[in-house]
């Protein structure tokens, strides 16, 4: 498939229920080019967080020339080696920053024209922190004034404070 615009949230299920953000994309990219070079049953699930164009690329009786262009694998090898290395630096993120500077930094990607929503289980699941202690950073952001609570959705009341406490790799 082919992300051609909008916003993407991709996702992986793992076996004891939990939900792992693997990535957020905004920008247009390849999807599903792991399973296609190594023939493997999809294992993550791709969720719109806006309005968003995908071009389903149809494989069936093609998969072995694809396979055979030189151009498109190396273009596969350098989409996969970035997010290879983007991962690499999210997986070092959650063990060297606060949760507070992660949040901060989810929020800024997720937000759209200042309004957000957050799936708070999967999120505390993404984080690796108890649901507890995500609601209470959630709350020490909504007393500081920098985010506000009206059902069903989160907005930023103080970006400035935000971009502060955004990580930048």
């Amino acid at each position: 498939s082919f992300f051609a615009k909008g916003k993407l949230k991709i996702v992986r299920r793992l076996f004891n229920g939990k939900e792992h953000i693997l990535d957020i994309k905004e920008k247009p990219t390849l999807i599903g080019d792991i399973e296609l070079l190594t023939d493997q049953p999809i294992v993550s699930s791709v969720i719109a967080l806006e309005d968003t164009l995908v071009i389903q690329l149809p494989l069936t009786g093609i998969r072995k020339e694809l396979l055979a262009d030189n151009d498109l694998l190396l273009n596969l090898s350098r989409g996969l080696a970035q997010s290879l290395y983007e991962q690499n630096i999210h997986a070092s993120t959650n063990l060297n920053y606060t949760l507070k500077e992660r949040l901060a930094t989810h929020i800024l990607a997720i937000e759209d024209k200042g309004v957000f929503k957050l799936e708070l289980t999967n999120l505390a699941d993404s984080f690796s922190v108890s649901y507890r202690h995500l609601l209470r950073v959630i709350h020490e952001f909504i007393d500081l004034g920098i985010i506000e609570k009206r059902r069903p959705n989160y907005y930023i009341k103080d970006m400035a404070q935000l971009i502060d406490l955004k990580i930048t790799n």
